[in-house]
């Protein structure tokens, strides 16, 4: 400890001297560099947004067209005869000029006619056009006239709107005008004024006054892309500003003339749907209208001359530098005379100082502001705590130096707690990494661990299905078994879809797929659902759509099944449509219901996951990622999804994907293939089940040994090794994911020495690399847990090359409607024939095609029946043959 404290060292001016001009260069420095651009453009942002609001412009007033409007003018962009007549009544009462901020280079019937002479009748009418790229070509009368300005803006890097193009040349060589500047120029001529172009130095003459043109380095931009005469825009506020009047007002003459006479008029788009909208400096979100932003643009230009409205001013370089270097100044000198000791108080001092040194600086720029003078703020903030660090440091440094025989007892504690926080830190980086692998094997571990217990809760489900000896109970037990399982199997492929999605690990896997197909049964999937609820369902299927198409069939549909599904789901009475239509390169599936409708608070979250709209979370459980991953699926595909609603009328969602016609014939679905046996019985066909659950091993020898193949088990690779060569099956059906020697060394060992023995891959993970890395191995095919029964055997039946019956080959000719009745299904107990009716009502395939499967051989005519129904998906009918039985 130091025996006592030493006097206060004096006050060392030329010990600090030189931190402020150091500093002060390294900011201007990152200044001059743009590296501090986009703060500077905030804290100007939050500088304007400050300012106190300012009155309506009583020279402008805005004619919108929103939502509402387009609905009544019938189209968008709405016709020449519904323009014509609203600049009409607009020239009816008198106003200086007529803003016309839509684009209308192409005629748009109705009504043509009568709008080339409104155009040539109104004098005052000021159009648009685009200069810049994409070029968008002005009405032609309106430039014969020299009526149009052109519409085009500038954005900054972070996407707003902080500059304004007043004038810039044309392809022609001749100056013209942006929108708001030939408005103001109109209203300054009735006034007896003028707007001016004027080189040497380049500016704006408004009136007596001048507007100078932004240079490269203006205020806080650096190297800025100064085409044509640009002016920091003075907006008065946000699009709120000034007079409104709705197309619909004036179509109606529904407004007070006082409100349009002598003013400038601006017609533009303000539907969510339609027209450009900017961010601008009072907030990212509320975007305003582009032609709101050229009337603020005229309501500038017009208050400069008229008012004596300053517009922005920012300071010269020379000031600038000077300006940054004072404040650089302020906090070397708080900090030089408040830290002349390191102590807890001086500190509290030279903190203190900085606080008030900040809000000072704050205070001035704010003063600037509501004098229209741009002062930058981050730049000088960062060279005031830059100078107090730098200060504090330096006079800490001459105080340890003077102090370091008085502090040298403490270097082994120092160093001590320096090992102990280096270690520390290594230990800390080490969990860093630990956490990285962790979320790096996550997907693949949650898949794995979810999905193979799941494989023997549903897996023995589908077995026990199948068995003659169950009570209507039992089965009906098992079917909620069954339907839980799914459900929970859903809920998880959807979280491992949307991890895979952020992970970036989800692609595409395109197919020639037979479209409509896929749609008769995603829609024979959800017609007994709808009917339940008296529901009409509708399916408008484009007669012009290619019969075989290249897409990813399995995305496709799941993004169907979940507009069909909640349609269904949120709708009470009326209909559901699905209609598909080719639009150019394009295909458009529009799911339309007239259901409940989405509120308009609840659209914006409407996709976000994990998210329900109200309505959603008052029709039952849910888990909100359907849409969400129905967006992100869409999205990859290279399409749009697109939302419309409309309270207690219904919903629209529109997905328009890209259309690419597939080379190779429609495929056929293997969905419609029930393998009935096998012709000549497998039985004598040796097969080794591979894993070390024994569930799961249980589970394959329960579907298999029905079918009469001889089966043996192994619980892992080196027992599978001993089987096969002791044994030697046809075919291993290989886990890979096991303890001591996993599936992919046994696969790789007996491949080296049977290259044609069929192994065929089962895994519980979800991942796409994991499934092209097992069959690079060797493996002969992949299968996911959990499985379908029918899945096993149809590949079973490929790789022992084994001819299948299927259902729908064994049936020849079926007893048509009339021969079978209510009657001919008694044949059957009463319990099977209460399981039929659950699994109609249900929609499930599986599990009708098990039940028929029951049927003795002397009945095989109605089995057949059965079985085409099934296969034809009229799970009514077969409800109602067995409802109709029922005493």
């Amino acid at each position: 400890m130091l025996d006592s404290a030493p006097p206060p060292p004096p006050k060392h001016w030329r010990d600090t001297a030189w931190i402020a001009p150091l500093v002060a260069g390294l900011a201007i420095a990152l200044q001059w560099t743009g590296q501090l651009q986009t703060l500077e453009w905030q804290a100007w942002d939050l500088m304007v947004r400050l300012r106190p609001a300012e009155a309506k412009d009583p020279r402008l007033t805005m004619v919108t067209i929103d939502e509402a409007d387009l609905t009544r003018a019938g189209q968008w962009p709405i016709s020449d005869a519904v323009l014509a007549q609203a600049v009409r009544v607009l020239h009816t009462a008198q106003p200086q000029s007529i803003g016309l901020a839509l684009y209308r280079d192409l005629p748009l019937p109705p009504g043509s006619d009568t709008w080339k002479v409104v155009m040539v009748q109104t004098p005052n009418l000021i159009g648009i056009e685009q200069l810049i790229e994409p070029v968008v070509s002005p009405p032609p009368i309106l430039a014969e006239q020299a009526q149009v300005g052109f519409a085009d803006v500038v954005l900054d890097e972070d996407g707003k709107l902080r500059r304004g193009l007043l004038a810039m040349s044309a392809p022609d060589g001749k100056v013209r005008w942006s929108l708001g500047a030939m408005l103001a120029a109109q209203y300054l001529r009735s006034q007896g004024q003028t707007l001016q172009f004027a080189h040497s130095p380049l500016r704006v003459q408004v009136g007596e006054q001048d507007i100078p043109a932004m240079q490269p380095s203006t205020g806080s931009y650096v190297n800025v892309d100064a085409q044509g005469l640009q002016v920091l825009l003075n907006f008065r506020g946000t699009a709120t500003i000034f007079e409104t009047l709705s197309l619909t007002q004036v179509l109606a003459q529904e407004f007070d003339p006082e409100h349009v006479r002598d003013r400038i008029v601006i017609i533009g788009s303000v539907a969510p749907s339609f027209g450009a909208k900017f961010s601008t400096a009072y907030s990212s979100r509320d975007r305003m209208p582009g032609f709101i932003v050229h009337a603020n643009i005229a309501s500038q230009l017009l208050a400069t001359a008229l008012d004596g409205r300053p517009v922005w001013r920012v300071l010269p370089d020379g000031w600038e530098w000077f300006w940054i270097l004072g404040w650089a100044a302020v906090g070397t000198g708080l900090t030089t005379l408040t830290f002349r000791q390191p102590t807890m108080r001086n500190g509290v001092l030279a903190v203190g100082g900085l606080l008030v040194a900040q809000g000072s600086l704050w205070a001035l720029a704010y003063g600037g502001a509501l004098l229209a003078i741009w002062l930058p703020m981050v730049t000088p903030s960062l060279t005031l705590f830059g100078a107090v660090v730098t200060s504090m440091m330096a006079l800490l440094w001459q105080n340890l130096r003077r102090s370091y025989r008085q502090l040298a007892q403490y270097s082994q504690d120092l160093e001590r707690q320096v090992s102990e926080r280096t270690a520390q830190l290594a230990q800390a980086k080490e969990a860093a990494e630990t956490a990285s692998q962790a979320k790096s094997h996550f997907l693949a571990n949650m898949s794995h661990e979810l999905r193979s217990p799941l494989n023997a809760v549903l897996g023995f489900a589908q077995v026990l299905t199948r068995s003659p000896h169950l009570s209507t109970t039992d089965q009906e037990n098992i079917q909620i078994i069954r339907h839980s399982g799914e459900h929970l199997l859903g809920l998880i492929n959807s979280i491992l879809d949307l991890s895979k999605i952020e992970a970036g690990k989800m692609a595409l896997e395109p197919e020639a797929l037979n479209l409509q197909q896929l749609v008769n049964e995603i829609m024979a999937t959800y017609q007994l659902p709808a009917q339940q609820k008296g529901l009409e369902l509708r399916l408008d299927y484009g007669t012009d759509l290619p019969d075989s198409l290249e897409m990813d069939g399995l995305k496709l549909r799941q993004v169907l099944i979940n507009l069909i599904s909640n349609a269904v789901k949120f709708t009470q009475m009326g209909y559901v449509s699905l209609r598909i239509r080719q639009q150019g390169q394009w295909l458009e599936f529009a799911v339309q219901d007239t259901g409940v409708g989405i509120v308009p608070e609840d659209r914006d979250r409407l996709f976000q996951a994990f998210e329900q709209a109200k309505v959603g979370r008052r029709a039952g459980p849910g888990t909100g990622l359907g849409l969400a991953i129905s967006q992100k699926f869409v999205s990859l595909m290279g399409g749009e999804l697109k939302v419309e609603s409309c309270v207690g009328q219904g919903s629209l969602f529109t997905v328009v994907l890209p259309l690419v016609v597939s080379n190779a014939p429609p495929p056929v679905s293997l969905t419609t293939q029930t393998i009935l046996r096998f012709e000549p019985s497998p039985q004598g066909r040796r097969i080794l089940v591979v894993d070390d659950q024994p569930s799961n091993r249980r589970l394959l020898c329960q579907m298999l040994a029905h079918w009469g193949f001889e089966l043996r088990e192994a619980s892992d690779g080196h027992d599978a090794l001993a089987q096969w060569q002791a044994w030697q099956p046809e075919l291993i059906w290989m886990d890979m994911r096991m303890p001591g020697m996993d599936g992919y060394e046994a696969t790789q060992r007996i491949k080296a020495q049977a290259p044609n023995l069929p192994i065929i891959a089962v895994t519980a993970s979800a991942l796409e690399e994991e499934k092209a890395a097992v069959l690079a191995l060797g493996c002969d095919d992949f299968v996911r847990k959990p499985f379908e029964e029918q899945t096993i055997l149809q590949q079973v039946a490929q790789h022992l090359q084994l001819h299948c019956i299927y259902a729908n080959e064994s049936f020849v000719a079926p007893a048509s409607a009339s021969e079978i009745n209510a009657g001919d299904i008694t044949v059957m107990s009463s319990d099977w024939r209460s399981q039929l009716a659950d699994a109609a009502l249900d929609g499930s395939k599986a599990e009708l095609l098990a039940l028929i499967a029951q049927i003795p051989a002397e009945h095989e005519s109605l089995a057949a029946h059965l079985r085409q129904l099934t296969q034809n998906f009229a799970f009514e009918q077969i409800y109602q043959l067995v409802a109709s039985d029922a005493p």
